[in-house]
């Protein structure tokens, strides 16, 4: 037998790191042109997928207790790669919405895979994009092989479906080398999670210009943290995940009362 006994909870506890946060540092830094360090206390199998993504793209992420150093990836020397660089999503669906224009934007050549429920996950709107641009996808779905760089100046997105097409879009956009204009073609849904997206690429020097319903970047737009290079970037913490035990104690406060009546 089991017996649970109903106890007042109380104590202290430490956020764990906003992985929606991370994975948006994680990337500038690596794009960005001097290297960054990144306290990050809890890093997520999420987390490591887009860590492991930049480290095959040419990043030297080292982590030394809660600080992530991320050394930037070489463009020059990866030009010079001639393999076909295979990249594993896991089951992370941030990741691979991220990544995958970011990934296509450097390479023209390059495969991608993922496990669990990752291939039957919605990603068919961004792959269109992708293949309007001149990208051949072998598949509509992981694992693909893409060949030719992803490339545009101007795109439509519907904004109800993910707000992470958006985010990945905006990620890569400073490396099209020509201004870049994309336009919501329906209500953006989750605009708080693109506004931290524009919030985190501003501290790397990328200026966007929002309007009524399409965000605008200059060519002239290049990462770079040479103001923050020697700065350590705090991850702060999601806090939606002490929702539970808020949730109990009104429940309790509840209880309390119901019963004084």
């Amino acid at each position: 037998m089991i017996k649970i006994e109903n106890i007042q909870l109380n104590g202290c506890i430490d956020a764990v790191s906003s992985k929606s946060m991370a994975h948006r540092y994680l990337i500038c830094s690596a794009l960005s042109d001097f290297s960054s360090s990144l306290y990050i206390p809890n890093i997520s199998d999420d987390i490591k997928m887009t860590i492991n993504c930049l480290k095959k793209l040419g990043a030297d992420i080292k982590i030394d207790g809660r600080i992530l150093k991320v050394i930037p990836i070489n463009i020059d020397k990866l030009k010079k790669i001639n393999e076909v660089l295979k990249f594993d999503m896991g089951e992370s669906g941030t990741t691979f919405r991220f990544m995958l224009p970011v990934i296509t934007s450097l390479l023209d050549r390059c495969e991608f895979a993922g496990r669990g429920r990752l291939p039957q996950r919605p990603i068919k709107e961004l792959v269109d994009i992708l293949k309007k641009s001149g990208c051949l996808i072998s598949s509509d779905k992981l694992p693909f092989k893409i060949t030719n760089k992803f490339r545009f100046n101007n795109v439509d997105i519907r904004g109800d479906i993910s707000s992470q097409y958006i985010s990945g879009l905006l990620l890569c956009a400073p490396m099209q080398n020509e201004d870049v204009r994309i336009d919501i073609i329906s209500k953006l849904e989750s605009k708080p999670y693109v506004d931290m997206t524009i919030d985190v690429m501003k501290k790397y020097g990328i200026e966007i210009v929002q309007e009524k319903k399409s965000y605008f970047i200059s060519k002239n737009n290049k990462y770079t943290n040479k103001g923050i290079s020697n700065i350590i970037q705090k991850i702060e913490g999601d806090w939606s995940n002490v929702a539970f035990f808020f949730s109990c104690r009104s429940n309790r406060k509840q209880t309390d009362r119901n019963k004084r009546t």
